[in-house]
């Protein structure tokens, strides 16, 4: 009763508490003149929230077990995140606005939430404007894109920075076409609320940008940290993964992957925990529960590739009542898995939901000579010869660029880092494995199989949806996919591969401790080598 005790104390000692954390609840009070945004930050700070409250509790339960281990975690997740928001703030100031691939349509997707905008409008090929914006904004955007996106010999100069950052709010709006009118736009929250502070404050449009790239740099972050200090394997790798060069470019972006891509690694890292976890006895309140499956439900909306992933809570429902494959639970367990089985239906039936919604409203004029996803899935079904022809031609055409921007091509990939950049930082994921190869105990062999299908399936999803809405009917290889789109699931990797002993020690410290060592060298290489690579491109 007693170590119970001091456990408890010490975890009070070390983390915050959950109740001052309900104080950042009184900050979408000043947003009151955006009704529907301030929704989706209450939404959005309540799914953070919910998230804390595991994060705590988990951090008691590995105290408790091992204490040297706990803290090594802890000092992991702390500089990680420390070390995270410095260079995704750095990137935001270096990187000038609109020059992420696509930030130009997510600037006007978070200002339309910004404005109460949530559903999609209808638009057609005859009245194709789809989105009302800012005068001032659009002006804002337009000129940084055309002098500068995909513009390599471009640069920044005096009377482009001083005619934008000159730009105003005007109060007046404009009809546009937008292609990201379609998304789910809860995750936009941090950046709508930068806009929004912005406007209402009377500021130039420059600084609601900033506002908006540090608003979604520092809750991507605290998401990141979250997923450190939840996931019981895995943990070098999510370190290591968002701390890539793309990876904080996205952080310090308006686009949808700095929230997508960050709670990504928190969805991951709390399904794989819920699903595997076999040694935490400590319930989590049923609030936060709820909290952390909207979480997982509002992401799977966002990004539908997600839906592979609704296998781990799934297969949850039997993994905690024992062993999957041995017995299939009884109806009284299934009752008490109400929770899970409810959100797993919410999601599905929600992400249908905004789809049908979506496709009725919604008119793409960038897609043309595309068909349908059922069309391709009956093409891959009839023809599995030309499809693995198409997967080959894909892999062997776009491979390499995978690799290269999943670490980090910024700008709009028009901006490729030095070559040697990309195996040292091949090397730093390398080291992130081995460290939790490690550092875990391996799981059974059913177990991995059911995050190897879940992986794959994430894969799968992500070429299906690019091949049908991307991909030309008579294409030889599949188009528009990105390396940043794979980085969520890396981690899962590391759940697969882990084969040690949470007792294994390197001349008496955690491996935790051991992974500080290349998380240093890589953020020092990194900084000796991204902003000058950006200092070059943009203002030199």
């Amino acid at each position: 009763m007693t170590q119970v005790s001091n456990v408890r104390i010490a975890g009070k000692r070390n983390l915050l508490s959950a109740q001052p954390a309900l104080l950042i609840y009184l900050l979408p009070l000043v947003l009151l003149k955006h009704p529907v945004l301030m929704l989706c930050v209450f939404a959005g700070l309540f799914m953070l929230h919910s998230a804390f409250e595991v994060a705590r509790r988990n951090w008691r339960l590995e105290y408790a077990a091992d204490p040297a281990r706990a803290n090594s975690k802890r000092w992991l997740a702390t500089i990680v995140a420390t070390v995270g928001l410095v260079m995704a703030v750095q990137y935001a100031v270096l990187i000038p606005p609109v020059q992420s691939p696509d930030e130009s349509a997510h600037i006007y997707r978070a200002y339309g939430l910004a404005d109460n905008d949530f559903f999609v409008p209808k638009n057609s090929v005859e009245n194709p404007f789809n989105q009302d914006v800012d005068e001032g904004l659009e002006r804002f955007v337009q000129g940084w894109r055309e002098k500068l996106a995909t513009k390599g010999d471009e640069r920044v100069t005096p009377n482009l920075a001083s005619s934008m950052n000159s730009t105003s709010f005007k109060g007046r709006e404009g009809r546009v076409w937008n292609a990201a009118a379609g998304y789910f736009p809860v995750l936009y929250w941090p950046a709508a609320s930068g806009f929004a502070l912005a406007m209402d404050a009377s500021q130039p449009v420059w600084v609601g940008n900033l506002w908006a790239r540090t608003f979604m740099a520092i809750i991507a972050i605290i998401a990141t940290a979250l997923a450190l200090m939840i996931s019981r394997a895995g943990t070098a790798t999510i370190a290591a993964v968002s701390l890539l060069p793309m990876t904080l470019a996205q952080y310090g972006s308006v686009n949808f992957d700095a929230t997508t891509i960050s709670h990504g690694l928190l969805v991951v890292a709390l399904l794989t925990t819920s699903v595997f976890d076999t040694e935490n006895p400590e319930q989590i309140p049923r609030w936060a529960r709820t909290g952390c499956w909207l979480l997982f439900t509002v992401l799977i909306i966002s990004k539908p590739v997600y839906i592979a992933l609704l296998l781990l809570p799934t297969a949850w429902i039997f993994f905690k009542h024992g062993n999957v494959w041995a017995k299939r639970p009884s109806l009284r367990e299934v009752k008490n898995s109400r929770v899970e089985l409810l959100m797993v239906g919410a999601a599905l039936l929600l992400l249908f939901g905004w789809v049908a919604h979506m496709s009725a409203n919604l008119v793409d004029l960038r897609i043309k000579d595309t068909v349908s996803i059922g069309a391709r899935i009956t093409q891959a079904v009839t023809s599995p010869v030309e499809l693995f022809t198409i997967l080959g031609n894909t892999i062997t055409e776009n491979g390499r660029f995978y690799w290269e921007s999943a670490i980090g091509i910024m700008g709009w990939l028009d901006t490729p880092l030095p070559r040697a950049f990309y195996f040292q930082a091949t090397a730093f994921l390398l080291m992130a494995f081995v460290v939790d190869a490690i550092a875990v105990n391996g799981l059974p062999k059913k177990e991995r199989l059911l995050l190897f299908i879940s992986l794959v399936g994430y894969v799968a999803a992500l070429f299906l949806l690019f091949w049908a809405s991307w991909t030309p009917r008579n294409g030889t290889f599949i188009e528009g996919i990105q390396g940043r789109y794979f980085i969520p699931v890396i981690p899962l990797l590391a759940y697969m591969i882990g084969r040690g002993s949470r007792d294994l020690k390197f001349l008496g410290l955690s491996p935790y401790w051991i992974m500080l060592v290349p998380v240093s060298v890589f953020t020092l290489v990194q900084l000796f080598t991204v902003p000058f690579t950006l200092l070059a491109r943009y203002w030199l």
